[in-house]
């Protein structure tokens, strides 16, 4: 596991804005009209568009700067690969565990996938990085 970019992982939560947090979809545009995906965070919030926790870590700077990128839904690419497995690829997990972090599994956060929010995904984070997970 790359501790260090779990602990950016968990700073940049910290900042988030549950205005533009949504775990529903990789990025989702604010209007119909928006045909675009924001590639930087500072975009995200100035046209309005909200992401998942994937979706604003494809977002970060610490992500892009590790050669990590934005696709075309708003989804994070490295090494690569796409979505979850871009998660476990960058933060160096399973692809189950990175799964359970940003797909709709049962039972992996205290509530519904749809109401997660961003201290959520900190305590999950923080548990990964005490050994909870495997």
């Amino acid at each position: 596991m790359n501790r260090e970019r779990i602990q950016a992982a968990i700073a940049m939560m910290k900042d988030v804005t549950h205005r533009y947090f949504n775990m529903t979809e990789w990025q989702n545009k604010a209007h119909s009209y928006v045909l675009w995906i924001a590639q930087t965070e500072s975009e995200l919030q100035g046209c309005g568009n909200t992401a998942c926790f994937a979706g604003h870590l494809a977002l970060s700077p610490e992500f892009q700067k590790a050669g990590g990128s934005v696709s075309k839904i708003g989804a994070p690419i490295f090494n690569g690969v796409r979505y979850a497995e871009a998660v476990a690829e960058y933060f160096d997990i399973t692809y189950k565990l990175a799964g359970k972090l940003t797909l709709d599994y049962i039972h992996f956060y205290p509530v519904d996938f749809k109401d997660v929010k961003p201290k959520h995904i900190i305590e999950k984070l923080e548990m990964i990085l005490d050994g909870y997970y495997e």
